[in-house]
């Protein structure tokens, strides 16, 4: 993933959130390696590095992405958090 490759991100989930116009977006959720990191700055960075449509729209920076029992990242659980808290 490409948020992961950025030296200031320790860990990253994408998933799609719902989206009026397209259907779908981009977002992510990341812990960062440092606490000055700014998701505005990793959205600019994402514009550089990425296609267009792969862009994040939302980025959250969290202190723990929630696992499952096998400490695998729990995407259904963290795409619902997220709709339910941007919403």
């Amino acid at each position: 993933m490409l948020l992961e490759s950025h030296p200031d991100v320790a860990e990253a989930c994408s998933f799609g959130i719902p989206d009026a116009v397209s259907g779908e977006r981009v977002a992510a959720i990341v812990r960062a390696r440092t606490p000055d990191l700014l998701a505005q700055d990793l959205i600019l960075w994402c514009r550089e590095n990425a296609r267009a449509d792969a862009v994040p729209s939302k980025i959250e920076i969290v202190g723990e992405i929630p696992k499952n029992d096998r400490g695998k990242i729990a995407r259904v659980d963290v795409k619902a958090r997220m709709i339910a808290k941007w919403s």
